[in-house]
């Protein structure tokens, strides 16, 4: 009887919120408050609060580069939607159609939007869709309504959405099915690891298992909770994934655990919410974790807690709701959906100990020749003064590591494009500590015409701002 009446930890989440939204009278309207809430008490302080849809917001997510935010709403809004972040301006909405959102994601070079529906009907099932985000189209969809991109952008995570229990990755630029995999139990949340090694699954089993992300391999079993496991998140360095319960086994747990990923040992548990908890997501640094979740249904009282990692002792709460948080990666802001439909932007109320490096300025040619070294100088400044090392993709199915150097310093990397094409270099600095900062891009064309190879062209190559008409008529 228990397997028939629970179809599924995701479905049960929707059912008991269905209750909650209401429909806001006023949709887009901004609202700020400019009153800082006290430590260990209050509400968050809020940067802006939008009205953006019309049933609860069960995805939330930030761009890598902290600029944009995208949402997701239950059915029959069914609309995902990105905003700027910094005011809470609509950019785009991306349509959906009966079916709820259940989680939202943007790949890091910002390019494509991922929204996990719960497909209607029963038992339910789960889909996501891949938008395009400049052209507002969807470029494929595939199984499963819990979605994570892969820290490079190349593949997609997606699984679960009622007695869906499969785990897919697919190539983001093709659709190409990587792999799949049979989790065995209802799929409650799937993130991919920072580091792009792992690709982590929880389910109503009451575990979490962690995948091989390149070959779809088991690495290991989490076991230790008992009750549903309702969501995970790994910490910047991926070294640490956390972990929150709330279902309806007998047990009615709802605490927090932390692991190490390593080898799988529980390094603490958080006595976290009384009784669910939504959401649990790293302060970037990993000093601090937040989580958001249910005290009590009677009377009805929802909660954010700020937790001290390394003692689990509750730093700070917030009275107010949200389903679901993600945190800038400057560890500046975090974004948290409701169950009335606004979509709401906090200050962080710990700066962290370590902040990201920032965009790296790329240095070198937009234009060059087939088997032709080229040199490119690259520099990005931490915060914290901390070493950097840059991770660059080539564009052209190459990529390289840099060691690490000060922050500030210019480093020079070189590569060499053998067919003629149009690439994007993609560059990120990441400091000692694991924290990726923003992608930067250069664009270079290696032209189809042999006349460039000739020593004139060459030089108008290297000089390239003393010759800007010649350029033009040549098409470079």
């Amino acid at each position: 009887m228990k397997h028939i009446f629970r179809k599924g930890l995701v479905c049960s989440i929707i059912i008991l919120f269905i209750g909650l939204s209401v429909v806001p009278t006023i949709s887009g309207t901004i609202k700020k408050s400019n009153t800082a809430s006290p430590i260990g008490g209050g509400e968050p302080d809020i940067l802006w609060k939008v009205e953006g849809h019309t049933r609860s917001v069960y995805g939330v997510a930030f761009s890598h580069d902290g600029l944009t935010i995208a949402s997701g709403a239950f059915s029959p809004d069914s609309n995902a939607k990105l905003w700027q972040a910094d005011d809470g301006i609509l950019l785009y909405t991306y349509p959906g159609n009966d079916d709820g959102i259940i989680s939202v994601d943007i790949s890091s070079d910002n390019k494509f939007l991922a929204a996990g529906y719960i497909v209607n009907g029963y038992p339910p099932g789960g889909k996501m869709n891949l938008w395009d985000t400049s052209e507002e189209t969807i470029v494929n969809d595939f199984g499963g309504c819990l979605v994570s991109f892969s820290p490079d952008s190349k593949f997609i995570a997606s699984g679960g959405g009622g007695a869906n229990r499969y785990l897919y990755v697919h190539r983001v630029s093709n659709g190409e099915e990587m792999w799949y995999t049979y989790t065995g139990s209802y799929i409650s949340d799937v993130k991919y690891s920072p580091d792009g090694q792992i690709v982590a699954s929880s389910g109503s089993d009451n575990k979490i298992k962690l995948w091989n992300a390149q070959t779809g391999e088991l690495i290991r079993t989490l076991s230790g909770h008992t009750n549903d496991v309702s969501c995970i998140a790994f910490s910047s360095d991926s070294q640490m994934i956390a972990s929150g319960t709330g279902g309806y086994d007998v047990s009615e747990e709802s605490n927090i655990k932390i692991w190490k990923v390593s080898d799988g040992s529980l390094i603490r548990t958080l006595e976290g919410h009384g009784d669910w908890v939504y959401d649990v997501e790293f302060v970037p640094g990993g000093e601090y974790l937040v989580s958001s979740g249910r005290e009590d249904t009677s009377p009805l009282i929802h909660k954010i807690k700020f937790w001290r990692v390394s003692s689990g002792d509750l730093h700070l709460d917030y009275d107010e709701q949200a389903l679901n948080i993600a945190y800038s990666n400057s560890g500046e802001f975090f974004v948290y959906g409701k169950s009335s439909g606004y979509v709401v932007v906090a200050n962080s109320p710990i700066l962290p100990e370590n902040r990201p490096p920032g965009k790296p300025d790329i240095d070198g040619p937009d234009m060059g020749f087939p088997g032709t070294e080229y040199i490119y100088v690259l520099n990005a400044v931490d915060p914290d003064n901390d070493d950097i090392r840059y991770h660059i993709d080539w564009g052209d199915d190459n990529s390289e590591i840099s060691d690490f150097n000060p922050s500030g310093t210019d480093v020079i990397v070189k590569h060499t494009w053998s067919s003629k094409g149009t690439y994007t270099i993609k560059v990120k600095a990441e400091d000692v500590n694991g924290l990726f900062g923003p992608e930067a891009t250069n664009p270079i064309t290696i032209p189809r015409n042999k006349v460039l190879n000739l020593p004139l062209f060459r030089v108008i190559q290297q000089h390239q701002n003393l010759f800007p008409i010649i350029r033009y008529i040549l098409g470079l």
